[in-house]
């Protein structure tokens, strides 16, 4: 809702009808605005890896051969702004010169993810097993420090509005509705007709062989590993709950959060010979 007030701002003040078509206009301008924005940082981090031709190529199959502009950005789903700040967070997690600052910003950006849709916080986890590893001690700190301005958010909020967290829609759910067996939920996610990834966006295949050589190959960076963890225990969650299929929408909805970590780990495809 913050990132979109500009949006709505200027035509109210204008004195736009406020009406339901025109609601759903400037929602599907903000949505298409934020999608647009995270495009802008996976070019950015896939020009880290490879050349700016295949950065390109990265940024148009994320942004066009995804269900991105298919249906993220036809309404304020949470989905867009969980990508978008997932790829900040990425951003300064892959700085070249690394530091405690950059370290801060990405767990910082990580958080406001987490607060954005909470099934991102299992990739938050993850990197910070990664950084904790790579980093030490220190650096590891200052990642977890930006984390606290989202959780402090979260606490407040919940106290005040709802006065507990137990209070909110989905409190109940946490602990009983992982249901689903893993050849539905799991399989399901990948390969169903109506909702599997592979079947919506076949070209995201190719990110299985990027897995492959990522751990084949011994010099491989270790993000790109990490990539694929984050994904297969999200596929592995997601795919155990009762609503593993997102409803109605269109795609692979539920799994979106992922969206960004496939399509970097393309990156050791493509720059393999196997692309050329």
């Amino acid at each position: 809702a913050l990132i979109s007030l500009p949006v709505y701002f200027f035509p109210v003040m204008l004195n736009m009808p406020i009406t339901w078509e025109n609601l759903i206009l400037l929602s599907r301008i903000s949505s298409a605005l934020i999608v647009g924005l995270s495009g802008v940082f996976l070019y950015l981090i896939s020009s880290k890896f490879t050349t700016e031709k295949k950065s390109i190529f990265l940024t148009v199959i994320y942004l066009f051969a995804t269900i991105n502009f298919a249906t993220i950005s036809q309404a304020l789903w949470q989905h867009g702004t969980l990508e978008l700040f997932t790829l900040i967070s990425l951003y300064f997690l892959l700085c070249k010169n690394q530091s405690s600052k950059s370290l801060f910003y990405s767990g910082l950006f990580l958080g406001i993810a987490v607060l954005s849709r909470p099934t991102s916080a299992l990739a938050f986890i993850l990197i910070f097993l990664y950084v904790f590893r790579k980093y030490g001690i220190k650096h590891t700190t200052s990642y977890l420090v930006g984390l606290a301005p989202s959780v402090l958010f979260f606490i407040l909020y919940n106290q005040l509005f709802y006065l507990s967290i137990a209070n909110q829609g989905y409190a109940s759910q946490i602990f009983e509705n992982w249901k689903t067996p893993f050849y539905m939920g799991f399989l399901g996610l990948l390969f169903s007709p109506s909702k599997g990834i592979f079947i919506y966006s076949p070209v995201l295949i190719f990110s299985a062989v990027g897995t492959y050589l990522a751990f084949k190959n011994k010099n491989e960076n270790l993000i790109f590993k990490l990539f694929a963890l984050i994904i297969f225990f999200h596929l592995l969650i997601i795919g155990a709950w009762k609503h593993w299929y997102g409803g109605w929408s269109f795609g692979y909805r539920m799994t979106s959060d992922v969206i960004p970590y496939m399509v970097l780990l393309l990156i050791p495809y493509v720059n393999s010979k196997l692309f050329e």
